[in-house]
């Protein structure tokens, strides 16, 4: 694709919209010019449902997070200066106890108090503990979804999806014409993996998405941090098989989880004003 773009960028700007020059763009991609005319109408259409300050950033972009395995594209809504702070996600069960709740309200305290920004999927339970939690005590929340900007899952985090734009960040992979699928949450686990320094598991039954969450945090060579009553919990069998790979610890209380963590620190970054973003689909 970048090839086929190097060859057309030789001969019209790639910032005019296809529509000033269909022929062209149908006789390198062999496409007629109508089909082309009317899929850049849907994708046109489709983006336009994006609000106005969301912004598309792609791997080379200095405001795209580093890390190995997240996509080419994200699409951002919110203070992309979060993305430069360190960040840690918090994952767990949707059927949360009440010692689940405490240990996400008190993780989440004694990470944003060291200025750790704190990753998470909008699911019910554990997920949105910890970004409500976040926004409560003042933190830096970002929120990854298993669907477009343009979407909410679940409906009933509708209103928090609207503050962590207007109070934090959104991010997604999808792009507006994606059509959402159950197993987005595969995907979705994995970017929060490659996205955060380091992933902490409050609770999760055997099987749960949390677990997985946590061995593609391995992969990505990030730390894991589990609470030890899980280990110690018989009924469980995954506390007790992770616990035995590298790079995962157990800890009695939130207060030891930073230390672990970031045994060396964490000094905020300073932020930058964000490069422009042009258009899409508009002449400038």
């Amino acid at each position: 694709m970048e090839g086929l773009l190097e060859e057309i960028g030789l001969l019209i700007p790639l910032g005019d919209p296809l529509t000033l020059h269909p022929t062209i763009y149908s006789r390198h991609t062999g496409l007629a010019a109508e089909e082309l005319l009317k899929a850049h109408s849907s994708v046109k259409e489709a983006f336009f449902k994006l609000a106005p300050h969301d912004r598309i950033i792609k791997k080379g972009d200095s405001n795209f997070p580093e890390g190995r395995g997240l996509p080419r594209f994200l699409y951002a809504r919110g203070n992309l200066d979060l993305l430069k702070m360190k960040r840690v996600t918090i994952a767990g069960t949707s059927s949360v106890s009440n010692q689940g709740r405490d240990y996400t309200t008190e993780s989440v305290k004694a990470l944003i108090e060291r200025k750790v920004a704190i990753v998470s999927g909008l699911n019910l339970g554990i997920e949105g503990i910890a970004h409500l939690s976040t926004l409560a005590e003042g933190g830096m929340a970002i929120g990854v979804l298993t669907t477009p900007l343009t979407e909410t899952y679940p409906e009933a985090h509708k209103q928090l999806q609207i503050l962590l734009g207007e109070r934090g960040l959104l991010l997604s992979q999808f792009s507006p014409l994606t059509q959402s699928e159950r197993w987005h949450t595969i995907l979705r686990n994995q970017v929060m993996a490659a996205l955060s320094d380091a992933t902490l598991i409050v609770e999760e039954r055997d099987g749960g998405g949390a677990v997985k969450q946590a061995y593609y945090a391995l992969e990505q060579e990030k730390r894991v941090v589990l609470f030890k009553h899980l280990v110690d919990n018989r009924s469980l069998v995954w506390p007790r098989r992770l616990v035995q790979k590298q790079g995962v610890f157990s800890v009695k209380s939130p207060e030891a989880i930073f230390p672990i963590l970031f045994p060396s620190g964490v000094k905020k970054s300073p932020s930058k004003p964000l490069p422009q973003q042009f258009s899409l689909f508009e002449s400038t």
